[in-house]
């Protein structure tokens, strides 16, 4: 299943007002200020915001100047509204809310709300869903595409979050399975360390077949150029959609990280090559097992062991070595000798 522009928040704005977001003023002033990765959640919310107030980012702000000279809290009203509406969709308020006062705030600091009598529920915030393999394999299902099929295998077998994904770039990430490699988080500055699973070797060589890019170009593109954190998570997020998981109260992008995480408890990995893992804090485990060398072995060992427990394609499921998989290819050609030696003792 192919997402097409028309169908995101910005491409259904352009198709309802005849015209991109990014080219209205008050939009373009709203965003100036922000760090890129912000800017991206704006582009998701302003026009979705708009197409509920079926009006322009202009004209929003038009008719907020003049509610002012007026003591009209229109815009206050409607704001708790489209919270509340969005709260429903389990959504958190407080982002909303924090993205919708930018915009107004950032085209003028006297057309910031009011909105100290909202109050917002952090519910949501504390739901932890965790996704299975049967989930996973769910939402491949739904994706048409090597880069989709990529982008949901790395979230679930090596946790790593759209942001991050976002900032990857061809020849970042190993090429063959059971490499060890580490990566600088984008948003904590913490290192991610981890090992690449045969299941996403295979859909990256796939997907590098028809990207067609060379080392160092961005990984993940689309149409409309590079895809940001927005665009990963929307993609993901319309899978979820697809496959029916919408109604499952924590289901979201995140939630495939959630399920690494556990399936690394499952595993009994020790508690600091889980922490390096997952890209967190990851000073103990240099400490515990000495320099990088018997960090990248732990590394990789644990990957090997978990791998049984995520694994979502017919990948050889243990992490077998060259030698390993010689052993058992010699196994099975051993095995219709073996059938025909016991159906002979059976006689």
């Amino acid at each position: 299943m192919r997402f097409k522009y028309h169908e995101t928040w910005m491409g259904k704005f352009e198709q309802h007002f005849g015209k991109k977001i990014n080219e209205y003023p008050s939009f373009q002033k709203a965003i100036r200020p922000l760090a890129k990765s912000t800017t991206h959640n704006y582009a998701t919310l302003i026009p979705r915001f708009c197409l509920y107030m079926n009006q322009t980012p202009d004209e929003i702000i038009t008719n907020r100047k003049q509610h002012l000279q007026e003591d009209n809290e229109f815009y206050e009203a409607e704001v708790t509204a489209f919270v509340k509406e969005m709260e429903k969709q389990n959504l958190q308020g407080k982002p909303i809310i924090n993205i919708l006062q930018g915009f107004f705030t950032n085209n003028s600091k006297r057309l910031s709300l009011d909105l100290r009598k909202l109050k917002t529920t952090d519910e949501n915030k504390n739901i932890k869903y965790s996704a299975s393999v049967d989930e996973t394999k769910k939402l491949l299902a739904h994706a048409d595409c090597a880069r989709d099929k990529l982008l949901i295998t790395m979230i679930f077998q090596n946790g790593i979050l759209p942001v991050d994904l976002a900032n990857l770039r061809i020849g970042d990430y190993p090429s063959k399975p059971w490499v060890y490699y580490k990566q600088k988080r984008s948003k904590t500055g913490k290192y991610w360390k981890s090992a690449s699973t045969p299941d996403i070797c295979c859909f990256m060589e796939e997907y590098l077949l028809k990207r067609k890019g060379k080392v160092g170009d961005p990984l993940f593109v689309g149409r409309e150029g590079v895809l940001s954190r927005g665009s990963i998570s929307e993609i993901v997020d319309r899978l979820i959609i697809a496959a029916g998981f919408k109604s499952i109260n924590g289901f979201c992008p995140k939630c495939l990280r959630d399920g690494f995480n556990d399936a690394l408890i499952d595993a009994k990995v020790g508690h600091e090559v889980k922490e390096a893992l997952m890209g967190h804090n990851a000073d103990k485990i240099y400490h515990k097992y000495g320099g990088e060398v018997k960090v990248a072995e732990r590394v990789v060992e644990a990957m090997r062991k978990v791998y049984p427990l995520i694994c979502l394609t017919d990948q050889p499921t243990l992490g077998s070595t060259e030698a390993e998989l010689k052993s058992l290819k010699e196994i099975i050609a051993m095995l219709p000798a073996l059938k025909k030696l016991i159906e002979q003792q059976e006689t």
